[in-house]
């Protein structure tokens, strides 16, 4: 009961003890949660979210939470995970009041400048700091994103915090393989730039919508719209509707009209969609000739990409 309470909570509907846990609904976010929760009741739980799934059921998974020994508890020790925002949060004088004040930040953050720079013909740091409207454009949203993200984790790591996972989406994956050592940060710093510099020359007319909707209702609202899908499921109830502009509003009014909000958000393209195909083959050109890290350990766990290729 109390298992299945707590994911009718996570995913916002009724559950039964007998339903498939592949049918619940669980998303990455929901999941992270269940986990927390479950953790703080029952003690330590394996070690990746994906090692649920082969309790099938609801009433399986119970079971084998219930019979786990309440002394192995965590001792209320927090275990953390780093993730790395996408396109579409930054903004002018983005972190002015951390470079400010933290000298820890202020290093990393010009280490990752000085990485991108060669690439970009401009300062990250100064863009930022001078609060220049520019910081949307594509080309310079993806790079200042990218060096906020990992100064962030540098800044926290050398404060001795250390996570179990990292997690990035879009350009926030690059962020994330960086910190976790699976790329050096000259490599990122290039990928990065290339990255936003081949979709910010795509051609425009491109945009991505966040909705309040399931990924149900979303891709009903866009069903009638060849020219949109589903870029992006961040949690139950909040999918990101990417592709041409009219066919998002449209998309947006079939989706006000059974009473679900959506917005559109600051980016210059569909990304995440199909029109991102050109930039494909110039990327991973790119990419197959840049060095990697062998200092990575643990695993790496793949999740559905909704068109991010």
């Amino acid at each position: 009961e109390w298992l299945t309470e707590r994911i009718g909570e996570r995913v916002r509907r009724e559950g039964r003890e007998d339903m498939p846990l592949i049918e619940c609904g669980l998303d990455s976010v929901a999941l992270l949660g269940l986990y927390g929760d479950a953790e703080d009741a029952f003690g330590p739980l394996p070690d990746h979210p994906v090692e649920v799934w082969p309790y099938t059921t609801i009433r399986n998974l119970a079971r084998r939470l219930a019979g786990r020994n309440r002394v192995a508890r965590s001792g209320g020790r927090i275990r953390t995970a780093f993730v790395f925002t996408g396109q579409g949060c930054q903004h002018p004088g983005m972190t002015a009041g951390l470079y400010a004040h933290c000298t820890a930040y202020r290093h990393h953050l010009t280490e990752a400048d000085e990485a991108l720079e060669p690439h970009l013909g401009r300062s990250m740091v100064e863009l930022m700091l001078g609060r220049d409207p520019l910081i949307d454009q594509t080309a310079l949203a993806q790079p200042a994103l990218f060096a906020v993200g990992y100064a962030l984790a540098a800044t926290l790591l050398e404060e001795g915090v250390r996570p179990v996972a990292v997690l990035g989406h879009g350009v926030g994956e690059f962020a994330a393989a960086t910190v976790s050592g699976a790329l050096p940060l000259a490599t990122a710093a290039e990928l990065v730039a290339s990255r936003g510099s081949f979709m910010q020359h795509l051609p425009a007319g491109g945009g991505m919508m966040a909705t309040c909707a399931d990924p149900f209702e979303a891709a009903e609202a866009a069903t009638q719209e060849p020219g949109v899908s589903i870029g992006a499921i961040n949690a139950a109830r909040a999918t990101v509707l990417s592709g041409d502009i009219a066919g998002l509003e449209r998309a947006r009014r079939r989706l006000a009209d059974i009473g679900i909000a959506s917005t559109f958000l600051k980016v210059t393209h569909a990304f995440h969609s199909p029109l991102m195909a050109p930039v494909t083959p110039r990327l991973e050109a790119l990419a197959r000739r840049m060095p990697t890290s062998a200092k990575r350990t643990g695993a790496v766990i793949w999740v559905p990409q909704y068109g991010a290729s």
